[in-house]
């Protein structure tokens, strides 16, 4: 084999097996969709989740593994960490980054950072529902058979950002929470790329604007 021909193969497999990856690997940033569930009861199913993003479309199973609670005049915090799955044996399709995925069985897990608040004094009995912001990140897997033996179709990071909700009633000098649901904004998060062109524009104005002043004819 010569050289030239030699020289070329690690580029020749990065086209082949490098480009054939990111289309699954690529970040998912949610723009809408939401997220919900109920504090467990024993007997109520869990609530689903239901994520779109650019060529994207997420559908899973969530499990509250914590209530909401707070007192009267004290710290409401819906920061949490849900996992994502399915229930009993049921498959979802799922579409990542544009590629559909028929009878996949999901899992993964998001954590919501929600900004927490001071819950007013409330009364006995009254229902109430209140909101905060979050952000969130997280990963996405799919996988052929229900035990997750196999190695997973696609495993994507997610990442958004939106309005937290909780429900419930006052009760003893508490607020208890019997089920919140999470809700994105459609204005996406920047991602780095885009962070990186804004940056080399601003400082191609900045060059532009310093090369002109230069070229200024000085004043005796």
């Amino acid at each position: 084999m010569s050289r030239l021909s030699a020289r070329w193969i690690p580029y020749l497999a990065f086209i082949v097996f490098g480009t054939a990856i990111p289309a699954q690997a690529d970040p998912i940033t949610i723009t809408g969709g939401w997220v919900g569930f109920e504090a467990p009861s024993g007997i109520d199913p869990p609530y689903g989740c239901q994520l779109f993003g650019a060529n994207s479309s997420l559908s899973a199973v969530t499990w509250l593994q914590q209530g909401f609670s707070a007192p009267g005049g004290g710290v409401f915090n819906l920061s949490t960490s849900v996992p994502l799955s399915v229930y009993f044996s049921q498959t979802q399709t799922e579409v990542v980054n544009g590629v559909r995925y028929n009878n996949v069985f999901p899992s993964g897990r998001v954590t919501f950072d929600a900004v927490p608040f001071i819950a007013p004094v409330g009364t006995e009995g009254m229902d109430f529902t209140f909101t905060t912001p979050f952000t969130m990140t997280g990963r996405f897997e799919g996988f052929t058979d229900w035990n997750h033996s196999s190695p997973p179709l696609f495993s994507v990071a997610l990442m958004g950002m939106g309005t937290s909700h909780v429900g419930g009633s006052f009760h003893d000098g508490k607020y208890l929470g019997r089920y919140a649901w999470y809700t994105f904004d459609p204005s996406p998060t920047p991602e780095p790329a885009s962070l990186l062109l804004v940056g080399t524009g601003m400082a191609g104005l900045l060059a532009k604007r310093r090369y002109s002043r230069n070229r200024r004819p000085s004043r005796l």
